[in-house]
This record gives structure tokens, sequence and C-alpha cells, in this order.
């Protein structure tokens, strides 16, 4: 039907900018359609609040889920969902908690809530918890590989790997070609692999390098239980381990979601022989930091990385990444215009630029930003995806001011 006001138009364009995922376009086709109309409907609001979260205006994505209060009875839980992954970016856990079980209580039937409240849970070291809302998920509709894979993830960080291997087989039953299942799957196989041959067998003076070189090929391959059990098997030999591979065990127990246990490995490393030690040990320490939600020791340990390492863009991402997160994009900005003067990859850091100009509103800059990231690195998908909606933005913003 053709659109018969000028704010029904906006909204269609809104809504087309939404279905290909440009948050930044379709919150500017949204906020013009709201100054035209002040009472658009509730799908208009919600959809409005959650792509400015995608955005990473999470303050302002709050506060218009707040102001929704007459939702339909049917959108009831999507409401509750967005408002609990709302609060879960801004490290608000209680919050978020209530949030999505109320939309369990609104809508059980949904997988949705129960993989949510249940990851709010994993980050809060709960797994017992997560374990229980996820094994009341595997019986609602929608993505139930999904709940499979997360149910072996909280087992693998449990060290259940059995019970591990059987909730990824189930996701494989559901998705035989699911990336992230097959990959756990071999984790653990290779996690009770060691733990049968170490129950034989330990390691010796003799074997040592052996086994660190093995640990050295599962960090490789990405397989964190396999190289935690090695790392284990050789701490209980009484064997000396080189400040490396403290390091790796600590950054492994993070990997698969043993917080706890890896800021207790980070916090007995006291020997770091040199420059490139520290600088791996505070962006390892500093990545356990962000994923516990502790954003000001992240920033604490990323601006070590960095000083002991200024010659890298590594380090000045994850440190922009931390500024992100406390919502200051702006100072991310300075911190990745500090990288451009550094060796690595230039591309990655003008796409991180070009996202927090996108976050800020500064489409112009962000375009900029975006095109030098291409002038870099052609083709470069996300960095292609961001222009193509920052673009749209400057065109929904350039339609609303004529």
């Amino acid at each position: 039907m053709t659109p018969t006001n000028p704010a029904e138009e906006l909204l269609q364009l809104a809504r087309t900018a939404d279905k290909k995922g440009y948050p930044a376009e379709t919150v500017e086709y949204y906020r013009a359609a709201s100054r035209l109309d002040s009472s658009l409907p509730f799908s208009a609001r919600l959809a409005h609040a959650k792509n400015l979260m995608e955005l990473g205006r999470l303050n302002a994505a709050d506060e218009m889920f707040g102001a929704i209060t007459d939702p339909p009875s049917d959108g009831l839980w999507l409401l509750h969902l967005n408002k609990g992954r709302v609060c879960d970016e801004l490290l608000d856990d209680p919050s978020a908690i209530l949030h999505f079980t109320e939309c369990i209580n609104a809508n059980p039937g949904s997988t949705m809530a129960y993989v949510f409240l249940a990851c709010t849970y994993i980050g809060m070291q709960e797994f017992e918890r997560a374990i229980k809302m996820l094994h009341r998920g595997v019986a609602a509709e929608g993505d139930r590989d999904e709940v499979y894979l997360i149910l072996g993830n909280c087992y693998r960080a449990l060290r259940e790997y059995d019970l591990a291997r059987l909730a990824y087989l189930k996701a494989l039953e559901i998705t035989p070609e699911y990336p992230d299942a097959k990959k756990a799957l071999r984790d653990v196989d290779a996690a009770l692999d060691v733990m049968r041959r170490t129950s034989t067998s330990g390691c010796t003076a003799e074997t040592l390098d052996e086994w660190l070189e093995t640990v050295k090929t599962a960090e490789l391959a990405d397989r964190p239980s396999e190289a935690v059990e090695l790392l284990k098997a050789i701490v209980a030999s009484k064997q000396p381990m080189p400040p490396w591979a403290w390091i790796a065990l600590a950054d492994e127990l993070r990997m698969i979601g043993r917080y706890e246990e890896s800021e207790q490995v980070f916090a007995s490393i006291t020997d770091v022989p040199h420059d490139k030690a520290r600088y791996i040990l505070n962006l390892f320490k500093g990545q356990l930091c962000l994923d516990r939600g502790n954003v000001e020791r992240a920033i604490g340990c990323f601006t070590e990385a960095t000083d002991a390492n200024p010659r890298e863009t590594a380090p000045y991402v994850f440190l922009s990444r931390a500024y992100v997160k406390r919502q200051q994009p702006e100072k991310a900005v300075e911190v990745l215009q500090r990288a451009l003067a550094a060796e690595g990859d230039h591309a990655e850091v003008h796409l991180n630029i070009g996202y927090c100009h996108r976050t800020l509103g500064q489409y112009e800059l962000a375009r900029e930003a975006l095109l030098k990231a291409l002038e870099v690195s052609p083709g470069y998908a996300g960095a292609e995806e961001a222009l193509q909606d920052v673009e749209g933005a400057l065109k929904a913003v350039r339609g609303e001011l004529q």
C-alpha cells in the first residue's frame, strides 16, 4: 500500500533499513518520523530503541525503552527482552536478570530469554543456575542448537567434559554443520584424551619441553580446554613452567569462562622478565577484566599494555573498546588516532574509528574513517557494511532537513 502521509513513508524507510541491518540509517528515519508524529506505534518505538542499542548509544536506548509503557500483550516479552539486553550491556546484572525473567514469564515458549538469562548467569560465574535455565530452554521453540551449545559451554567450564560432549552432539544433531559446536566438540574430545593419558603417566623433566610444545599446538588450534588440562597436568607434576605458560593458563581459563580461576592464576604471576611478557600479561588481564564487567581495571591493564608495547596497534584497539564500553566513544577515538602511528592492522583501526563516530552521530567523520579502512584493505566486509549504513544515515538526515 502506498504511504498516505510523510511519517508513514519515513517509517517504511526505517523498516527497510532495519531489515538490512543498518542501525544508523534506521535510527535517523525513526527519529525523523517521530518528529512528524509523536504517537508512533509500539513496534516503531521498540525498533528505534533497539537500533540505538545496536549503535552503542546505550543510555539513549535505555531511556527510550523505559518510556515505552503501553506494550500490547503480545509485545510485552519483546520489551522485557530488549530491556534486559541493554541492562546487560550497561553491566546492570540484577536489572538484566529481572527483565529476562519477566520475558520468560510473558513468553515461556521462546528460547531467546533463556539464552540471554543463562549468559548473564555465566558472566556472574553461576553456572548451575545457567544450566537450569538452559534445560528449560531446550523445551522451547527457537534456536535449540544454540541452547545446547551454551549448555555444553557451561559443562566445559565446570570440567564436566562428558556432559559437555553430549550437549555439543545434541547441537550437531539439530544443525550438523554448526561450526561453533564442531570446534567445541573437538576441544572437549582433546581434553578428555589428555585426562585419560595423564591418569596413567604425567609430565616429567625429560618430557616437559614436549608437553609445552603440545600446549602451543592446542592454543593455535583454538582448543582451550585441552591447553588447560595439559598445563594443569604440568603443574600437578611439580615441573617448573616458564612465565608464558602461566600466562597461557590464565588466558585459556578465561576463554572457557572460568573467570575466578583465571584471575587467581594471573594474581600468582610475579615473574615478568621483559616488556613483551608484560605487554601480553596486561593485554590478557585486560580482556579478563572486560569479560567480568570491570571496565576501570580493564582500562588500567590495556593502558599498561600500550606503555609496554606502543609500537603495535593491538593494545590501542583493546583500550578503545574499553572506553566504548564505558560509553566514552570520543575518548576511544583519541586512543585509536594514536594507534595509527603504530604498526599493525590499520584497517581495523580506521574501522573502529568509524564505529565510534557512527555511535556519536558524526556520520561524515565516520564515512571518512570507513573509506580509509577500505583504502588500506579493499573489500573489508565490516567497513563496507558500515559505510553503507552511514551513507544511508546521511541521506536520512539530509532528507529530514529539506
